[in-house]
């Protein structure tokens, strides 16, 4: 049976997005760095990583890692979508501050 349930039905998955800078915080330094499916967050100098199952990069659209809202949706939204239409529950969360776009 579990074999034609899809990936996602299956496990759960979390992923991180980081976000764009707000103009109030333009020339801040971003403190967030993403490599793969790790994201590396520096404090004081001092790195601390941490793996997900998504890493996607939405702070500089003008770089090759940039990850847009289509993206976004095909990677995590589509799958649970397409899971509740072949009759399983899912859930998508999506935590944010509020105010920081």
């Amino acid at each position: 049976v579990w074999n034609s349930v899809p990936a996602m039905a299956q496990n759960i998955k979390v992923a991180v997005r980081l976000r764009p800078f707000l103009p109030r915080e333009a020339g801040e330094n971003c403190v967030v760095g993403m490599q793969g499916n790790t994201t590396t967050i520096t404090v004081d100098g001092a790195p601390k990583s941490f793996g997900f199952d998504y890493s996607l990069w939405s702070h500089d659209p003008n770089d090759s890692r940039f990850a847009g809202q289509e993206e976004v949706y095909n990677e995590l939204g589509a799958p649970v979508l397409i899971a509740g239409m072949q009759g399983f529950n899912g859930c998508l969360l999506a935590y944010g501050q509020t105010g920081s776009g």
